[in-house]
C-alpha cells in the first residue's frame, strides 16, 4: 500500500483564516514594511535607496502570499479519513496556466458512495457513509465563510455531480517561498549597504540580482508538480462518452476548508481532502452504477490502511527480513543480520 508523505500546507484553525482578499493582505502587510522603510531611509538622508527598498517590499508580498497559501487557507476540521470514490473529473497542473500554474496540486473529484451520477449537493451532503464530508461544517459555518459545495462536471457527459474535491500537493508554493527567503537576506543586506552610505554601486547589483532571483522563482517554480504516481498509482480514468470507465479509487487524506477562493473571482468554498497521504484503484472500472459490495470495498480498504498504520505493523516492516528486493524463498535473507549477509 503505497502512500505520499509529500505535503508542504498546514491546516489551521477558522480563526487564523484571513477576512480578505489574499492579495490585498499580502498588499498591506508588504505596504507597511515598505512606509517603515521609505521613512527610515528618507531620515536617514539616503533617498537613494528607496529603490532597494521596492525591491525588498516585492519580496515581501510574494512571502506573505506564500505563508498564507501554506499556512492560513486551509481550515483543520478533523482527522483524516479513508473514503472510496469514482474519478468524476481530473485537474492536473498541466492544463493550468500561469499565474494560476502556481498552484502544482494535482486534483481529483469523486463521486462518493452511494450516490448516482448527477447528484446534487443536498442530497450527497445527507448521503451514507460519507456525506458528513461534503456538508457544510459547524466549524466554518460559524464564522460566516462561504459554502458553495464542490459540482464537478464529467468533461466528456456534461453531467455534473456534487463530489468531494482530493489533492495530492505539489511543492511550487514551498519552492517558491524558500528562493523568496534567500532574496530577502540578500535584498536586506543590499538595503543595509546601501544605508551605511558606503558600496553603494555593490548594494544595486545585489539587489538587482535578488530581484532577479525572485522574479525567477514565480517562473520557474510552477514546474514542481504533484503526480497520483507520487503515492504510486498508475494513470487514472475518468468515463468515456457511454459513462463508464473510471477508475474506482481508495484515498485516505487530510480533511479540511479550503478557504483559498472564497474572497476572489472563483467565490467558492468547499471541504476537500489536502493532502493525499494515500491512494489506491479498487477492483473494476465503473460500469454506470455502484459494485454490489461497494460496502465491502470501502471497509476493506479503510481497515487495509488502518492496519498499515498500525505501530506493530509497522514494526514488523522494518525488520531486515521484510526489506527484501530479491524474494527470501530465492536467496534465503531473513531477520538474522550478520555482517556478510546484508538485507537485500
Amino acid at each position: 500500500m503505497a502512500t505520499d508523505d509529500k505535503s508542504w500546507t498546514k491546516c489551521t484553525t477558522a480563526d487564523e483564516v484571513i477576512s480578505v482578499n489574499q492579495y490585498i493582505s499580502a498588499a498591506i502587510t508588504s505596504g507597511i514594511f515598505a512606509a517603515v522603510m521609505v521613512v527610515v531611509v528618507v531620515a536617514m538622508g539616503e533617498p537613494w535607496c528607496i529603490p532597494i527598498a521596492l525591491v525588498v517590499t516585492e519580496i515581501v508580498w510574494i512571502l506573505a502570499y506564500c505563508d498564507w497559501w501554506l499556512n492560513k487557507r486551509l481550515v483543520c476540521l478533523g482527522e483524516p479519513v479513508s473514503i472510496v470514490g469514482m474519478v468524476i473529473s481530473i485537474e492536473p497542473p498541466s492544463e493550468k496556466t500561469w499565474p494560476g500554474s502556481l498552484d502544482s496540486d494535482y486534483s481529483l473529484n469523486l463521486l462518493l458512495p452511494n450516490n448516482p451520477v448527477g447528484v446534487s449537493q443536498a442530497v450527497a451532503a445527507a448521503s451514507a457513509p460519507f456525506g458528513y464530508l461534503m456538508a457544510e461544517n459547524a466549524i466554518t459555518s460559524s464564522h460566516g465563510f462561504l459554502f458553495t459545495g464542490n459540482p464537478a462536471e464529467d468533461k466528456v457527459t456534461g453531467v455534473k455531480s456534487e463530489a468531494l474535491h482530493v489533492e495530492f500537493e505539489g511543492a511550487s508554493i514551498h519552492d517558491l517561498q524558500t528562493v523568496n527567503i534567500l532574496a530577502l537576506i540578500a535584498a536586506l543586506a543590499a538595503l543595509a549597504l546601501c544605508m551605511s552610505g558606503v558600496g553603494v554601486v555593490v548594494a544595486y547589483v545585489l539587489a538587482l540580482l535578488a530581484l532577479l532571483a525572485s522574479l525567477l522563482g514565480a517562473a520557474f517554480s510552477s514546474s514542481d508538480t504533484a503526480s497520483p504516481s507520487d503515492a504510486g498509482l498508475p494513470s487514472i480514468e475518468t468515463n468515456k462518452g457511454d459513462g463508464t470507465g473510471a477508475t474506482i479509487q481508495g484515498v485516505t487524506g487530510r480533511w479540511v476548508y479550503d478557504a483559498g477562493h472564497i474572497h476572489d473571482s472563483f467565490h467558492e468554498g468547499h471541504n476537500e481532502l489536502h493532502p493525499v497521504q494515500q491512494a489506491q484503484i479498487l477492483g473494476r472500472p465503473w460500469d454506470g452504477d455502484w459494485p454490489d459490495d461497494i460496502d465491502e470495498i470501502v471497509r476493506g480498504y479503510q481497515d487495509g490502511y488502518a492496519q498499515s498504520q498500525d505501530p506493530l505493523t509497522k514494526a514488523q516492516q522494518a525488520r531486515p527480513g521484510s526489506r527484501w528486493s530479491v524474494h527470501p524463498y530465492v536467496d534465503g535473507c531473513n531477520d538474522t543480520v550478520r555482517p556478510d549477509q546484508p538485507p537485500h
